[in-house]
């Protein structure tokens, strides 16, 4: 029910980490390919995440955690979502009914728990009712001032003894809550009042003025009082006629500087997002430019494009993958007999001598320069399973 649910609602990510009490979701979740589940680490970079991704939609964000230590980690995350009037729905495993209140095995109150820093929460005590609950949840997480909602769920609630007809979001009928528009008159006059006596009056502007779509009004309320605004960092609206551009030079800040101050630059990746004046991909080069990623090149590419093989070169294979290979390197030669200091020189001198000659010539380069011995240690890729990796090289001769 709550898998069909999430597919009724569009959800189309969930961020969260697997525990027994929420065993019976996972199964489902992991039988259809819809709902697409992010794992993370840790309970609370779901929560962060889905933050991350309500702020960019606009559309609650959901994350699925189990029940104890699983519910408690994602508490920094929700207080974040709530702090910030960020649209987030919690679907929190838990142990089932009649242990709840027992001190059972990673029981925790997370409803108790998390009741300050939360809309509404709700304890799923019948199966019959988990549609017209999560319509709620996702109804009042993203209606008035947003924020997150948090759905308790007992483990025997995702695994009756008996089925239950499910109930479409169609015939699911909520009373809605009414908009909340000031047409008190009195109220008014009193607040112009006040206004027109300040000495030094300003407005200070948070995110309500974005989430209600208010913006345009206060601009044209603040041209006709002649005020001058600030915001909250949640009131922060980018004007729409800007440019939006990405300079990003490859290597850590320290060594962009300290590359920059010798005369020299690092390589950079540029990417336009929006060129509202035709001079966006102009701005982008000269930025780069003036930190000295000229004079070494420069590429165009996307945002996504940037992130995403930045991430897959730190998180994926490069820097675990280098890492690994050194340690491996060194523990063999030492086994084997060889000094420490030996060992440790010939690791990091050599795979520095390696990349340097990769960087400047390629593949190919490498093997020529430093002898036709190297050749040997493609063979070995074979043993590993990587032989596609030698056809590889053979092809870049």
């Amino acid at each position: 029910m709550i898998i069909r649910f999430l597919k009724d609602e569009n959800v189309k990510y969930v961020y969260g980490y697997p525990g027994g009490a929420a065993l019976h979701i996972y199964d489902a979740l992991f039988r259809q390919k819809v709902v697409k589940h992010i794992l993370v680490r840790h309970e609370q970079a779901a929560t962060h995440m889905a933050d991350g991704y309500a702020r960019a939609s606009v559309k609650p964000g959901v994350v699925l955690v189990t029940s104890g230590p699983g519910a408690t980690n994602a508490v920094t995350g929700i207080a974040t979502a709530y702090m910030d009037s960020i649209p987030m729905v919690i679907l929190c495993g838990q142990v089932v009914s009649k242990l709840i209140g027992e001190d059972a095995f990673q029981e925790t109150d997370i409803v108790g728990v998390t009741r300050p820093i939360v809309k509404h929460s709700f304890t799923i005590r019948d199966t019959a009712d988990i549609p017209t609950i999560l319509k709620k949840a996702f109804y009042i997480a993203s209606t008035g001032r947003l924020g997150p909602v948090l759905v308790d769920i007992p483990k025997d609630m995702t695994a009756p003894n008996e089925l239950y007809e499910y109930i479409k979001q169609n015939d699911i009928k909520l009373r809605e809550k009414k908009k909340n528009v000031c047409n008190n008159k009195e109220f008014i006059k009193k607040a112009l009042k006040l206004l027109l006596k300040a000495k030094k009056p300003v407005l200070f502007v948070g995110g309500g003025a974005i989430t209600g779509k208010a913006s345009h009004k206060i601009r044209e309320f603040a041209n006709i009082a002649y005020l001058p605004v600030v915001t909250s960092l949640m009131g922060i609206e980018p004007r729409q006629d800007i440019d939006v551009v990405l300079v990003a030079p490859k290597a850590p800040g320290h060594t962009v500087r300290t590359t920059y101050m010798q005369g020299g630059g690092v390589p950079s990746l540029i990417a336009i997002y929006k060129d509202n004046s035709g001079k966006a991909k102009d701005i982008a080069l000269s930025y780069a430019s003036a930190i000295g990623c000229g004079k070494t090149g420069i590429i165009q590419t996307t945002f996504k494009e940037e992130t995403e093989t930045d991430l897959f070169g730190e998180q994926a294979v490069l820097c675990g993958g280098v890492s690994a290979l050194i340690t491996a390197g060194f523990e063999v030669l030492v086994e084997a007999g060889y000094s420490a200091e030996m060992a440790y020189f010939e690791c990091l001198h050599e795979l520095k001598l390696i990349v340097d000659l990769i960087y400047e010539g390629g593949l190919g380069d490498m093997r020529y320069s430093i002898s036709n011995t190297a050749e040997y240690g493609d063979y070995s890729l074979e043993y590993v399973g990587l032989s596609w990796y030698k056809e590889l090289i053979t092809d870049k001769r």
